[in-house]
Formats: structure tokens, C-alpha cells, sequence
């Protein structure tokens, strides 16, 4: 009587379809927590640069009476009041000279200055269309011996 072992059997089978079910079940578990950790890390990134970008605008810069030619550190207030010769600079510049002074990196950014009516005042840089992530910064100013609120968004 000869004794063989059936490596081929139902046994073998289910107990092969329940491992491979369960390192299906953990990798995609892997995964989606991998992916959510990207997400939440990108939207915290995003929201610090768009507040450190705020403070940016909130600043007299260096010097303090900078110009296209000798601006060192991005400010565009003079005695605690937003500067209209500053803002215009930022148009003169042009938005990537200004997104490399302001440290954005590979992140977007929309400055946007208005009045209580909701009128546009000023808006510089690219505006979000269908960004992935998205942070809203608001401050308030004054402008023109006027009230505003300064929206900036920082998106990707």
C-alpha cells in the first residue's frame, strides 16, 4: 500500500483563496491609509503656506521702501496700511518672480483685496481651477484710508 500526499486538494485550495483574500484585504487597507496620510500631510502644508504667505503681505518688507530692483524680503504695507505704489509692483514683477520671493514653491497662489461690498480692488497671481487642495487665508486691512479684507488662497 503506497501513501501519497495530495498537495492538490480542497483543503489546500480554500486555505490559498483565504490567504490571498486577506493580503488583498491589507493592502488595499495599506493603501487608503497611505493615501489619506498624503492627503492630510498636503492640506497641513498648504494651510501654513497660506497663512505664512498672509503674513507676507502684512509686512513693510525689506527695505522697507523696496522696489522692483532692491526688494529682498516681500512686504506690502507701509506704517501698518497696505502701500498702492507696493501693490503695484506686484504687477510690474510678474507673478513667478513674486511666487520665488514669497517662497509658494510648487504651490499656486491668488491674492485677492476687497471691500465690504465685495468689490475687487486688486487681485494678482492665478486663480484655483479644479485644484486638488485648496487654503483660504483672510486678513484684514486698510486700504486707501478704506476697510478691506485680503483673501489669499494657496492651492494645488
Amino acid at each position: 500500500m503506497s501513501i501519497k500526499a495530495q498537495t492538490l486538494s480542497y483543503d489546500f485550495f480554500v486555505a490559498c483563496t483565504i490567504f490571498l483574500m486577506f493580503m488583498v484585504i491589507i493592502f488595499s487597507l495599506y493603501s487608503y491609509a497611505n493615501s489619506h496620510i498624503n492627503d492630510i500631510w498636503k492640506i497641513d502644508e498648504i494651510t501654513k503656506l497660506s497663512s505664512q504667505i498672509s503674513e507676507v503681505w502684512m509686512r513693510e518688507g525689506t527695505p522697507e521702501n523696496w522696489n522692483i530692483s532692491n526688494v529682498i524680503v516681500m512686504g506690502l504695507t507701509s506704517d501698518y496700511r497696505l502701500n498702492q505704489t507696493k501693490i503695484n509692483y506686484l504687477n510690474e514683477m510678474g507673478y513667478q518672480p513674486v511666487k520665488e520671493k514669497i517662497g509658494v514653491g510648487v504651490y499656486d497662489f491668488y491674492l485677492r483685496i476687497y471691500d465690504s461690498a465685495n468689490k475687487t480692488m486688486f487681485s494678482f497671481g492665478r486663480y484655483p481651477s479644479e485644484p486638488d487642495y485648496v487654503s483660504r487665508n483672510k486678513r484684514i486691512g486698510i486700504f486707501n484710508s478704506t476697510i478691506v479684507f485680503i483673501d489669499t488662497l494657496v492651492w494645488q
